[in-house]
């Protein structure tokens, strides 16, 4: 019912602005990048999200696996903790390197763009 609430206020700020949600006189169409931009955005979304979410999806589940179940101090030996920080860790390198993999595509055509200007 809450959810419900705020999609009703949200659709009458909307309505009440619409369709010069920018500026007065400016409408949402006049401030749209252009289309090239647009289609540049989208196909970049579709190449790198097939690849890039299984990897997510991937190291997210293998680190619930990994720090699953309640653990009270005292409890794991030392091989225990450190193999528990070690996953923390590859975790960790695998959340970074992935998103510099996501960004590597974007920086290349960027650099390409500008060097044929």
């Amino acid at each position: 019912m809450a959810l419900g609430f705020v999609f009703l206020g949200y659709s009458g700020l909307v309505l009440s602005v619409s369709p010069h949600e920018i500026f007065p006189g400016v409408s949402l169409w006049d401030a749209a990048a252009p289309r090239s931009s647009q289609l540049f955005t989208i196909v970049g979304a579709a190449v790198i999200l097939p690849v890039i979410l299984p990897v997510i999806l991937a190291y997210t589940t293998l680190g619930y696996w990994v720090f699953r179940g309640k653990v009270r101090h005292g409890e794991l030996t030392t091989i225990e903790r450190s193999k528990r920080a070690f996953w923390f860790v590859a975790l960790w390198l695998a959340d970074v390197g992935g998103a510099m993999l996501l960004a590597l595509p974007f920086k290349l055509l960027i650099r390409a763009g500008a060097a044929l200007h």
